[in-house]
């Protein structure tokens, strides 16, 4: 993919903002919407974490991914950084709470706020499944799925 030798390894480190007082270092260049760092190396965009980590651990293996112990996309400390399958990545994202669920997904057709009112007209017998899904523009499929917590189910109402 590319070459690291002592011109790059500086003009990359140059990005990096190195402070005794915090642990991260942090990119100073170019970022991809995301908050990742982005290093422009033989005409490509890379991902700037992963370009430190192989100055100083080495290569990445194919299918690979790097990533952070601290959960800041800017952090190049190749201290925070170690390697992982996309599985792994996936899993840790999930159990750190980042991964996108209710209102966060960018899929989602309905706020938290309408979910609970879903479920409180349906739990206190106000209006069946059909009616419901009449209600919100939805399939009485999906509306099953919110009552019966298959959908949203992290999201309690308190009513």
């Amino acid at each position: 993919m590319y070459y690291i030798d002592e011109k790059l390894k500086n003009r990359v480190l140059a990005k990096v903002k190195i402070e005794e007082q915090h642990e991260c270092w942090e990119w100073q260049g170019a970022f991809w919407s995301t908050g990742y760092g982005r290093a422009y190396i033989s005409g490509k965009s890379v991902g700037a974490h992963r370009v430190v980590f192989e100055i100083f651990k080495g290569p990445i293996p194919p299918g690979f991914c790097v990533l952070h112990k601290c959960d800041n996309p800017r952090c190049c400390n190749p201290a925070h950084l170690f390697l992982g399958t996309h599985k792994d990545n996936v899993k840790d994202k999930v159990i750190k709470g980042r991964q996108a669920k209710g209102e966060k997904n960018g899929q989602a057709k309905l706020t938290e706020e309408e979910v609970c009112r879903i479920r409180y007209l349906y739990d206190n017998k106000l209006a069946n499944q059909v009616q419901i899904a009449e209600m919100f523009g939805m399939s009485q499929q999906e509306i099953s799925n919110i009552v019966r917590r298959r959908k949203w189910a992290s999201l309690n109402c308190d009513f």
